[in-house]
């Protein structure tokens, strides 16, 4: 299946080289985030606006306890396209993605997953 890494988003299995990758996994959020506040605004289900860039401002603790408990079901350390707009949410405090689908993101957030995602 298709889905973003985030082996190492819990204490127990993280190393260096596996922390180095999350911070440019949530580096690359910060950054999607930003830019997709930055582009021209689009009718969206909820809100009405795009996350204002302040919410880029996500640590790296919260980032990674968003990603370790997004995940459905079975521990895969990957988020599919469900469970990454689970954590995008997560991570934001629920106030920006609330009733969105993967298909209704911002593109640089579909793109940030896209990126990032890796096929099993």
């Amino acid at each position: 299946t298709d889905g973003v890494s985030i082996l190492g988003a819990r204490y127990d299995d993280r190393t260096i080289s596996r922390t180095m990758a999350l911070e440019a996994f949530c580096q690359n959020l910060e950054q999607a985030l930003i830019v997709g506040n930055l582009e021209t605004q689009v009718p969206t289900p909820s809100p009405t606006t795009s996350p204002p860039v302040e919410c880029s401002d996500i640590p790296f603790d919260k980032c990674t306890l968003s990603m370790a408990t997004s995940e459905s079901g079975a521990r895969s350390n990957s988020l599919d396209q469900l469970e990454y707009v689970t954590f995008l949410n997560k991570a934001t405090d629920y106030e920006y993605f609330r009733d969105f689908e993967f298909e209704e993101l911002d593109p640089p957030l579909v793109n940030n997953f896209n990126t990032l995602a890796t096929t099993d």
